[in-house]
């Protein structure tokens, strides 16, 4: 992602009153830069800049002139016309947009009610009458008789609803089960099932639920605290449906050698892993594999595993589909405080269908906003022209067909041609074989996209918060990409105006004193003195360092450096007239320096000052071209507002 200038921010939401924050403290060529959007982008600047350069209201004023003269030579050039901009800042805007088009209190409640979920893990049994989401009135009307009439059938103790389940039920998997399905917890199954089973007590049973898949009946028969994830390791023999009697007895047999082995505790979990298991993708790993929860495994490896109550604790042979496994603790992870975990929780929901309340909530809320009005008459007579099979062969727009109002929103309308085309480029997005049912999903969803619509295209008119945050993503790539033709590519490609420049500035770019040096560093205080001795009469210290490593590698290390004043207080007393020193190089460690020569202060040469001197030289383009700049555009400040709304600037913080 590109990092914008100095201007880029955050803007903190909400702090602003409308009585003040809509006054003008200046404008650029016409263009006005209110109180709020000022107050909004000094704060927090003076937030991230306090400690390094703190800005007065006035100083920082001049620099946001500067920042919008820029921003209107890049307008001035059409830079806000190239694709590339377009196309990047309509990108961000859609990302910074999502929040405001979604119930951010729904959100929150729908992360907390997922964490207080994830605490429990449910067995529960369910039955579960077929029926398409997109199904007719009429087809879903006998869905819902024909689970009420089984609910009629039930003991008052709820003791046949296995039996129930086992008839009726069009889950074929749970069915045979007598309708269990076994522990899951959060996001595991579809939200309204998940609701059902957590808002229900033990062996009662839910109210009629509506998923995806039909009608859902719910009986939990278990409620037991969240087993978390774990961590493991295995010693695996494998020994599956494949295997004849004589190989899966031979794995046996294995297993229990090397369970034997473990026991008596010659060898390590790890190393028997790796010489022992079968299990190609974790044996080099000493069994280890990732954390995994509960429905995660095959029931036999996870009871077996789960059944481990500490780190290291270690099960007899486990029998599984796959074959034999001994199983070894690593971690065990619960739950996890709600703040450590939220982000992870914020994500899972956005992926969940039960992000579709947030969205509901907030389509909900602007339909009354707006006044959302449905013209029924001519949305039935429409539905009921739709070819009968349009669900199968696509759907095009008849040339004959006039434009008639379906809704309307504020004060606009929206008609049956715009909804035509609609259908035309989205027949396939939705299945059945119900032209009426279908027709009317078509119209839910067009209706929920042209309500995100209107008030996306609102967003800056209602919000200043977001109209100060476009604004800023806005300028920003308009920015970048100037100060990439005006001032970084020049500097970079000029070569004879950077040259002119350094000439011109050749007392900016100077090397300080320097020395260049070798280091010995040792721990063994008699091998240091021998060495500085030696290398204070410049004599060779190859033998005595060879020696010194033939019993220790670690003895002696040899650096090389190039250094300036301040770098060594033991060099620096005796600057300029010793070969070598003795330096504390900490822990219990000496450091022994020869001077292989002195450098006096001279001027450096542009090669070696390119890095310094390049940025020097863009800061003086960047100068000259606000100068000119100042005077291509009028630039207008209003004094009395802005000496009027300082303190309150000051105060937003």
């Amino acid at each position: 992602m590109r990092k914008y200038l100095v201007f880029a921010l955050t803007i903190c939401v909400g702090m602003l009153s409308a009585q003040w924050s809509e006054k003008v403290i200046f404008s650029v060529d016409g263009e006005e830069v209110t109180a709020g959007e000022f107050s909004a982008v000094y704060n927090k600047n003076r937030e991230i800049g306090q400690e390094v350069d703190p800005k007065t209201p006035e100083e920082y004023l001049e620099l946001y002139i500067n920042f919008m003269l820029k921003v209107k030579d890049a307008q001035r050039k059409g830079l806000d016309t190239l694709p590339n901009v377009r196309n990047e800042f309509l990108a961000y805007r859609g990302q910074l947009a999502k929040p405001y088009l979604m119930d951010k209190s729904m959100d929150g409640r729908l992360i907390y009610e997922a964490y207080e979920r994830s605490k429990t893990d449910i067995r529960a049994s369910h039955i579960m009458i077929a029926v398409d989401e997109n199904a007719s009135p009429a087809d879903t009307l006998a869905a819902f008789r024909k689970i009420t009439k089984i609910l009629s059938e039930l003991a008052p103790d709820n003791s046949n609803f296995g039996a129930l389940a086992k008839k009726y039920s069009n889950d074929d998997y749970s069915a045979k089960r007598n309708g269990d399905l076994g522990y899951f917890t959060v996001f595991d199954m579809v939200y309204p099932f998940e609701s059902a089973a957590y808002q229900t007590d033990v062996n009662k049973v839910s109210r009629i639920v509506r998923s995806r898949f039909g009608y859902h009946v719910v009986m939990p028969t278990d409620k037991r605290i969240a087993r978390g994830t774990i961590r493991v390791a295995h010693i695996m023999a494998i020994a599956n449906d494949k295997s004849t009697p004589q190989q899966a007895e031979a794995a046996e047999a294995r297993i229990r050698e090397v369970y034997r082995k473990l026991k008596e505790g010659g060898e390590s979990f790890e190393t028997l892993a790796r010489q022992y298991s079968e299990d190609r993708n974790t044996a080099s790993k000493g069994g280890e594999l990732q954390a995994f929860g509960i429905n995660d495994m095959v029931s036999e490896f996870e009871e077996a595993a789960f059944a481990l109550e500490k780190k290291g604790d270690v099960s007899q042979p486990v029998r599984t589909p796959y074959g034999w496994h001994i199983i070894k603790v690593l971690e065990r992870v619960g739950p996890g405080a709600f703040e450590e975990v939220r982000p992870t929780l914020a994500q899972r929901v956005q992926r969940d269908e039960r992000s579709n309340l947030s969205r509901r909530s907030a389509i909900d809320r602007l339909k009354s906003e707006y006044n959302y009005q449905v013209n029924q008459r001519n949305l039935d007579r429409f539905l009921n022209s739709l070819p009968n099979d349009f669900m199968s062969k696509g759907y095009e727009v008849p040339a004959s067909l006039k434009d008639a109002p379906l809704f309307s929103l504020a004060d606009r309308s929206f008609g049956q041609l715009e909804f035509a085309k609609y259908i035309a480029n989205n027949s396939n997005n939705i299945q059945g074989d119900n032209k009426l049912g279908v027709g009317h999903a078509h119209f839910r969803n067009w209706v929920d996209e042209k309500v995100l619509a209107y008030e996306d295209e609102n967003l800056e008119r209602k919000y200043p918060e977001f109209r100060y945050l476009v604004n800023e993503y806005r300028n920003g790539i308009l920015l970048f990409e100037l100060m990439e033709k005006e001032i970084w590519r020049p500097s970079m490609t000029d070569t004879v105006g950077l040259t002119a420049f350094f000439t011109a500035n050749q007392d900016r770019f100077q090397w300080p004193d320097r020395a260049r040096i070798h280091t010995y560093t040792t721990n063994d205080s008699k091998l240091a003195r021998k060495l500085q001795k030696r290398l204070a009469r410049n004599k060779s210290v190859d033998k005595l360092v060879q020696k010194a490593s033939q019993n220790n590698a670690l003895a002696v290390r040899i650096d090389s450096a190039t250094v300036t004043r301040g770098t060594y207080a033991e060099l620096d007393a005796v600057w300029g007239n010793t070969r070598s020193v003795v330096a504390d190089a900490g822990d219990n460690m000496l450091r022994v320096i020869q001077v292989r020569e002195f450098m006096p202060a001279a001027p450096k040469e542009l090669k070696e000052a390119w890095g310094a001197a390049s940025a020097a030289y863009q800061i003086e383009l960047e100068e000259q071209w606000v100068e000119r700049l100042r005077g291509e555009f009028e630039v207008r400040i209003n004094r009395e507002v802005f000496e009027e709304i300082k303190p309150k600037i000051l105060k937003a913080k």
